[in-house]
């Protein structure tokens, strides 16, 4: 406990200052340690007693106050700390203040009025002379496109332009960000030109995947075609060739000359989805599918990793369970992720390919309910218990949707009384399952049916407490016999901590920022 002991020697030299009409100069070097191997509450009265006293701290000291506030949550204390390091001649754009100010600007607040706080904010950030880095530059669009004003963004955008600051890929993918949440898209239309004349930006990948997201959202028929059609200016097109969404299987190596960059297992992963979403020949689908499947078992060193997560293998059963004739492929994917998870199957630098996910289940579910195949879809639950994979929400409420589709209103209910049993509770996505029933009849008998049941009561809400293991109860035993010359040293600093405490309620003063003298 040798920090108790230092920090309240600290504070006593501090306090014994307090008389002296000049402010006066500590030891930043002392300081510093102390506040880095306090607690919270230590560093707020530490930093009280220097305000109280006059003391004269260097930026760097305050800089190191002001992180600890901001990790605290204290937004208004680290507002009026970051004010007074501005009033020295301390360098404005060093990185800690930018990052300081990008700290406050991405606060939140327990209010609808959080994107107008933060405004207020940065005007003030901007009035202490702090002119935004990139880094900072690119938090204030983001705070405009988050708070549903695009147009502010995109004005901020233009005069940051004119203001000969660059923009960076961050910038793009925030700005891109801010206008498909305001909805409006002839504002991302407009976001993903600027971005084509951007040129370099572009070889950020992470832009690029960001973008054709966009142009999926945008593009109003063929969705893939105008994806591949800015896929094909920056990735290369053989990964697309050999799973023959884009043309014949090339047969050229990987180790060939690349026209374009490897695109990452996002953006294949985003163009594969785009390709089986949209309604496809069944015999052209399959081979893509049998494609990707010898792809992975191959290991290829592209397109296997996507086999990892369980988006790609969904996407398919999603795809082939649209329609009857394709139903039987959907549990043949759900085999091979079983074949490929399997401990004796290899795979690229030994990372395990995904077992069916609760996800993977929910898709075959509803592909089975879609095409009135009851039966399965209940085969598909008994198959999950046997695998220990529990049904989540979206699975429960797959099962209700499903069912009330085939306007089977027993069932529907027998449904919701199984996940309500579970502790699931009924949502908007239950009742618009629900609403699938075409007679108001039905409805009303399911609704009435779900309200009048009594819950099953699951327990007593009183029970002993459970004893504890060895190596708890030895920890136990230290606490309680607590050596006594600690616990002096921790009552003298509780006692110190109140009397400081009572001394500021009785003076009126709250965190005294003002009183500190800074030097750069």
């Amino acid at each position: 406990m040798a920090i108790d002991a230092i920090w309240l020697l600290t504070c006593k030299f501090i306090d014994g200052n307090k008389d002296q009409e000049q402010s006066y100069t500590v030891s930043q070097e002392l300081i510093y340690l102390v506040a880095q191997h306090s607690d919270d509450s230590r560093v707020l009265s530490l930093y009280w007693l220097l305000g109280l006293n006059k003391a004269v701290l260097h930026a760097d000291t305050m800089l190191h106050f002001l992180d600890r506030f901001l990790d605290m949550g204290r937004i208004n204390l680290s507002m009026k700390l970051l004010g007074t390091i501005a009033n020295t001649d301390f360098d404005l754009t060093f990185e800690r203040i930018q990052m300081a100010c990008i700290k406050i600007l991405r606060a939140r607040f327990d209010t609808q009025e959080e994107y107008t706080i933060r405004s207020n904010m940065l005007t003030q950030i901007l009035e202490m002379g702090i002119r935004p880095n990139v880094a900072m530059f690119n938090t204030i669009l983001l705070n405009a496109g988050e708070g549903g004003d695009f147009a502010n963004a995109w004005r901020m955008y233009c005069l940051a332009k004119e203001s000969a600051l660059v923009p960076d890929s961050i910038t793009y993918s925030v700005l891109l960000k801010g206008a498909i949440l305001g909805g409006e898209f002839s504002n991302i239309e407009m976001v993903i030109r600027e971005i084509q004349t951007a040129g370099e930006v572009l070889q950020d990948l992470r832009l690029v995947d960001n973008v054709l997201n966009a142009i999926f959202l945008v593009s109003p028929r063929d969705k893939f075609g105008a994806m591949l059609d800015f896929y094909k200016q920056h990735c290369d097109l053989r990964p697309l060739q050999e799973l023959s969404l884009c043309g014949d299987e090339t047969k050229a190596p990987l180790s060939a000359k690349c026209s374009g960059v490897w695109p990452t297992s996002y953006i294949l992963t985003r163009m594969i989805l785009a390709y089986v979403k949209q309604p496809r020949p069944f015999l052209s689908l399959v081979h893509s599918y049998d494609l990707y499947h010898q792809c992975v078992k191959d290991n290829h060193p592209l397109i296997a990793p996507l086999a990892q997560h369980d988006i790609v293998a969904n996407s398919f059963i999603l795809a082939f369970g649209r329609k009857s004739n394709t139903l039987q492929h959907c549990t043949t994917v759900v085999k091979h992720m079983l074949e490929f998870s399997s401990p004796s199957f290899t795979t690229v630098e030994s990372v395990p390919y995904v077992a069916p996910t609760v996800q993977t289940w929910s898709v075959l579910v509803a592909a089975y309910l879609r095409n009135g195949q009851k039966r399965a879809a209940e085969k598909v639950l008994h198959m999950m218990h046997e695998r220990g994979i529990q049904p989540d929400k979206v699975t429960w409420n797959t099962l209700v949707s499903g069912y009330a589709g085939l306007q089977d209103v027993d069932a529907a209910v027998t449904t919701v009384k199984r996940m309500e049993a579970l502790g699931f509770e009924v949502d908007r996505y239950t009742s618009k399952g629900l609403a699938k029933l075409r007679t108001q009849e039905y409805l009303s008998k399911a609704l009435k049916t779900i309200v009048e049941e009594p819950c099953v009561a699951k327990g007593n809400l009183e029970g002993l407490v459970p004893p504890l293991d060895s190596n708890e109860q030895y920890e136990a035993n230290m606490t309680l016999e607590w050596g006594s010359t600690s616990l002096k040293r921790k009552q003298e600093v509780e006692n110190y901590l109140e009397a400081k405490r009572s001394e500021q309620l009785d003076m009126g003063m709250e965190e005294p920022s003002d009183n500190l003298t800074a030097t750069a």
